[in-house]
């Protein structure tokens, strides 16, 4: 443990302190690149690929002047520090020593000279500020001027007529580029294409029919399997996987040994009739992929191995509109791609643009309906009940961004009407990106969780490095907390690339932040502050292992005197939090001049009147440290029983057994009476007094009670109960049996089910428990006459 305490340490050090020393730059070659730079920003002549460049250079242009401004900060304050340790410069004339006045005048020339370089340094900075945000300008210009501009708009009726009539006449030529193809080809083409076309023909039947026998045959062994009940989610992905194979994969590759087959075909790949196979191909293959992904993830008639959970109806529903989707998105992909690769007229082109809008938006929209919208909202009887508005339900969240996306694509669709077509189509097809960006990430933390989930079942876990089930389990909980921020996060960043944010320019922005910034004087690193708080929880759970050793580890068989065992531990306590706060400020860069300026403060608050409130914190934090208190607990602090149900840094959180709560502060846990009755375990003890007649059979009482603890479920056998001979009382010989039980939480329940008992057994044994009585003497004569003739 202490190997690898010091290699951390080392290491995180080393990685906080450690500057490695870079050659000198040249700030007037910086310059001149810089300049080069803005130029051809500014010669309206760039490009996407150019300013991509641009910003690599300049990043690696900033990352090497940082480097070089901070090691001259550092060898200023050297410097600066060789100065103080001189003393200060003589006054009204006075001389100084000869050596002394010579070295004050050196290290004055290398201060200026390191202000100097600093100065530079921080003019190039600023300069490539300026140019990253001339950058990002024209990104978002060229954005704005592609997205905005206007074309015709299909409103007016003459266009309109004329977009049919030029679509009509894009089908025919579709419909004739075969015949087309044909007669342009030579009689010894024609003689060869009708010489193989059966072959061809055999050929891709055959491949089809064994195709579909493999695919039928992985569905049947691999596939969906109908005895298992109740698959999990890592059997569930494996058939999901095969079926994507067998639906998607296997017809993938005959599409593609086809493709390969009509590049490899002259006579076939040429004209528009050789395009269109090719375009064809394509789109089918992609149709095929995307129509196996859909039925391996909603799985509509096999719910029980869907990847999601979601009801069978709306599994079925979503599932026909992702598809009847998808087919119509490919259809006129299929022939907007055709017609720009057949160089056709632009106004087909434009009219496919606005058709395929439409279309994608009018798809977005049913699907979105399918999967958010719930119909069992919709009102019923609303004829009956038209003036009541109390009938109405109010629309889910769901719901709301069903109608949403509804406006959304309806305003989209619109936007081509008017003739703004491109700013349409970026609308309609980053919104669709981005749903299946989101989809995908989802998917794959899905993926991560079960291949987690899966490698700690590996049995090697406990049998190579002892580990238990219980760590393993909280492993997987900390591996999942951190897996889903960093996928929302990567998902996030690259939607914002689809709807064309500048991500790089971003992440270099975040990373500048990270890496420091400066405030009043005081450079602030966020990395280093959260490597610091890092270190500090690492050191000590080493330390705490470390602990736990000397308590019940190997190191507890050492032969050694508790007291001084106890004093052992709490001092490497103590010692580790020391240590584990030093190596942190360490690696955060922290002064401890710094940390003497904030003792003092404190101190100034302590006297202004915050005692009480450093006074609970500091409670609070040795409570969550050495833990005499846990979440949990059942305590008693000054008088006050309750469940430990939060413990916060000024203050905890009891419930008591009336889901009363209450609120104790730290320090009066820590200063008064603590009693904690599951400091170590559930394990407690049960006191139950009785009081039976004088006349009463001590040794059958006895024997009684211990039967009725040794009959009773929740008592242990060991420690095994007992009753012990309490009290001579006036009207009573009274007796105490205790038992101990594994959890105290039960103690309520035990001791009412033990006194039911008790009283059931004495009766049957004849037993009594007696009452209280007292014997009244009266001495007539006392009384007045008119009593002592009645009596």
């Amino acid at each position: 443990m202490f190997r690898l305490y010091a290699v951390l340490a080392c290491f995180f050090i080393n990685l906080a302190t450690v500057s490695v020393q870079a050659a000198e730059i040249d700030y007037f070659d910086i310059y001149n690149e810089l300049d080069k730079i803005e130029k051809g920003l500014n010669s309206g002549k760039i490009t996407t690929k150019d300013t991509s460049s641009y910003l690599k250079d300049l990043n690696n242009t900033q990352d090497n002047v940082m480097q070089s401004k901070n090691e001259d900060a550092a060898s200023l304050e050297n410097v600066r520090k060789k100065l103080t340790a001189l003393g200060p410069e003589p006054e009204n004339g006075q001389k100084e020593p000869r050596d002394i006045a010579q070295k004050r005048k050196e290290f004055s020339s290398q201060e200026d000279k390191v202000k100097s370089r600093i100065a530079k340094a921080d003019l190039a900075l600023a300069r490539i500020d300026d140019i990253n945000n001339l950058i990002l300008k024209i990104r978002n210009d060229t954005l704005l001027n592609n997205i905005l501009h206007k074309q015709s708009s299909l409103l007016h009726p003459g266009e309109f007529w004329d977009s049919l009539v030029s679509f009509t006449v894009f089908l025919y030529d579709i419909a004739k580029s075969p015949a087309d193809w044909y007669k342009e080809l030579s009689a010894q083409n024609k003689k060869t294409v009708k010489d193989n076309l059966l072959t061809v023909c055999g050929a891709m039947m055959a491949a089809l029919l064994a195709a579909g026998a493999l695919s039928l045959y992985i569905k049947k062994w691999f596939g969906y399997k109908q005895h298992i009940d109740n698959p999990d989610y890592s059997q569930k992905l494996r058939a999901g996987i095969w079926m994507l194979f067998a639906r998607g994969v296997i017809p993938a590759a005959i599409i593609s040994a086809f493709l390969i087959w009509l590049k490899n075909t002259p006579l076939i790949n040429n004209g528009a009739f050789g395009v269109l196979l090719n375009t064809a191909a394509l789109y089918l293959l992609y149709f095929f992929l995307t129509f196996a992904v859909v039925k391996s993830i909603f799985t509509p008639n096999n719910s029980k191995w869907r990847l999601f959970n979601i009801n069978d109806d709306k599994a079925r529903s979503v599932c026909h509109a992702l598809l009847f989707s998808i087919t119509f998105i490919y259809l006129i992909t299929f022939f907007q791609d055709f017609a720009a690769r057949i160089d056709y007229n632009t106004a087909i082109v434009y009219s496919l643009k606005i058709l395929a809008n439409g279309i994608k938006a009018f798809c977005v929209i049913l699907v979105c309906k399918k999967f958010l919208y719930d119909e069992s909202e919709s009102v019923a009887d609303v004829d009956n009940n038209r003036d009541d508005d109390d009938d109405i339900a109010e629309l889910s969240t769901s719901s709301k961004i069903s109608l949403f996306i509804t406006f959304l694509m309806t305003a989209a669709f619109a936007l081509s009407l008017f003739g703004y077509i491109k700013l349409s189509e970026f609308i309609i097809n980053r919104f669709i990106i981005s749903v299946l960006i989101l989809g995908g990430f989802y998917m794959v933390e899905k993926l991560v969780r079960v291949l987690f989930h899966q490698i700690l079942l590996l049995k090697f876990w406990v049998r190579i490095f002892r580990i238990n089930r219980r760590n393993l389990v909280k492993t997987e909980f900390w591996f999942g907390l951190f897996l889903t921020p960093l996928l929302g996060i990567t998902a996030f960043l690259t939607i914002l690339a689809v709807w064309g944010v500048s991500v790089d320019i971003l992440l270099r922005n975040v990373k500048n932040f990270l890496m420091g910034f400066n405030v009043g004087g005081i450079r602030i690193s966020i990395i280093s502050l959260l490597l610091g708080i890092a270190v500090f929880f690492i050191s000590l759970s080493l330390f705490r292992l470390l602990k736990n050793s000397l308590t019940n580890g190997k190191l507890s068989k050492i032969d050694m005197d508790e007291s001084i065992r106890n004093s052992l531990v709490a001092g490497i306590g103590f010692l580790g939090f020391i240590i584990s706060l030093i190596i942190a400020i360490a690696v955060m860069g922290g002064s401890f001049g710094s940390i003497a300026i904030m003792a003092g403060a404190l101190s100034f608050g302590v006297g202004l009147g915050l005692q009480n409130i450093v006074s609970n914190f500091v409670s609070g934090i040795i409570i969550l440290f050495e833990r005499p208190i846990k979440i949990g607990d059942w305590v008693i602090v000054n008088g006050q029983e309750g469940i430990v149900k939060q413990i916060n840094m000024r203050a905890t959180e009891l419930e008591t057994f009336g889901k009363s709560n209450i609120i104790i502060p730290n320090s009066d846990i820590l200063s008064g009476s603590l009693v904690n009755m599951t400091y170590k375990n559930r394990m407690g003890r049960i006191d139950i007094t009785v009081g039976v007649d004088y006349d009463s059979d001590i040794d059958l009482v006895q024997q009684t009670l211990v039967e009725i603890m040794l009959n009773n479920d929740n008592i242990l056998k060991n420690p095994a109960p007992f009753v012990s001979f309490s009290n001579l009382s006036d009207n009573s010989l009274d007796f105490q049996v205790s038992g101990f039980t594994s959890n105290v939480y039960n103690k309520r329940v035990i001791t009412n089910n033990i006194r039911e008992n008790i009283v059931k057994r004495f009766r049957e044994k004849n037993i009594n428990i007696p009452f209280p009585q007292r014997i009244v003497h009266v001495q007539l004569d006392q009384l007045p006459e008119k009593f002592q003739e009645k009596a």
